[in-house]
C-alpha cells in the first residue's frame, strides 16, 4: 500500500518564512505502528549556504529508531546524490562542481528529528529540488536497514521540514500531511 500526501501553500502548508513548494512524503505503508520507507521531496524557495535542513516527524506519533543512521538515508539535490556522513565533510569534485559531505544528526525516539548540516561553504541554490529517502529504500551509497515507525493510532500526522541559515534562523519551511490507517 502506497500513500502520497502533498501539502502546498494555502492547502495544508504551515509557513514560517519562505514556503517550501511541491512538498510530498510518500510512505510505503500507512498501517499502524509499522516501520516504513519515506520519500520526502520538496523545492526550496531560498538558497541555503552553510545551514541546515531539518526533518521533524510529528512529536509523540512517529518513532525514529536508535539504530537509524545516515547509512539509512539518501539525500539528492536536483537529481545528484550528495554524500552523507556524521559531520559535514571535506570538499570533493563532483561533475565539475566542488561539493561537501552533508553531516547528519539523528535524534531518536518519539520526539526525534533528522538534521542535515551543510559545510559552511556548501550552497544549495534557490529553486533546488531535494529528495530525501529514509529507510530500506535508500540504496545509493549504502543499502538502508532501518525505517521510521508509524504512529500507533489512526489519523493525520505532520512531517515538518525547515531550511535554516548558518545562524539557525528558519529560511523556508513547510508541512506535509500523512494519513495513517488501522
Amino acid at each position: 500500500l502506497w500513500l502520497l500526501m502533498i501539502a502546498t501553500p494555502g492547502m495544508y502548508a504551515h509557513v514560517h518564512a519562505g514556503s517550501l513548494t511541491y512538498m510530498s512524503d510518500t510512505i510505503q505503508s500507512s498501517w499502524l505502528a509499522v516501520g516504513t520507507n519515506h520519500t520526502i521531496q520538496f523545492t526550496i524557495a531560498n538558497a541555503v549556504l552553510g545551514g541546515k535542513i531539518v526533518v521533524t516527524p510529528e512529536i509523540n506519533a512517529f518513532k525514529i529508531p536508535n539504530s537509524l543512521t545516515y547509512k539509512d538515508i539518501d539525500f539528492i539535490v536536483n537529481g545528484v546524490h550528495r554524500r552523507l556522513n556524521g559531520v559535514p565533510g571535506a570538499p570533493e569534485l563532483l561533475n565539475g562542481n566542488m561539493v561537501y559531505a552533508i553531516g547528519v544528526t539523528i535524534v531518536s525516539g518519539t520526539a526525534g528529528k533528522i538534521t542535515f548540516a551543510l559545510h559552511n561553504e556548501d550552497l544549495i541554490n534557490a529553486g533546488s529540488t531535494i529528495v530525501i529517502r529514509i529507510g530500506k529504500n535508500s540504496d545509493i551509497e549504502d543499502a538502508g536497514d532501518w525505517h521510521i515507525r508509524n504512529p500507533k493510532e489512526a489519523g493525520s500526522y505532520r512531517i515538518v521540514i525547515e531550511t535554516q541559515n548558518a545562524a539557525n534562523q528558519v529560511v523556508d519551511s513547510g508541512t506535509a500531511m500523512i494519513a495513517i490507517v488501522g
